[in-house]
């Protein structure tokens, strides 16, 4: 887990923790949304670009 202090009240830092904070959560969402296959200790993880 990230060590992230409290949030900006407004201003442009505002604005990049909340970008950052949207990044991160659509990168976990992405590897969530993931099939995986683990073959001779190669862990591969697929993800449907279609939907």
């Amino acid at each position: 887990m990230k060590d992230r202090p409290l949030p900006p009240v407004a201003g442009p830092e505002r604005e990049r923790f909340v970008q950052q904070a949207q990044l991160d959560y659509q990168d976990f969402a992405i590897v969530g949304d993931a099939t995986w296959t683990y073959d001779d200790g190669v862990l591969t993880l697929r993800v449907d670009l279609k939907r």
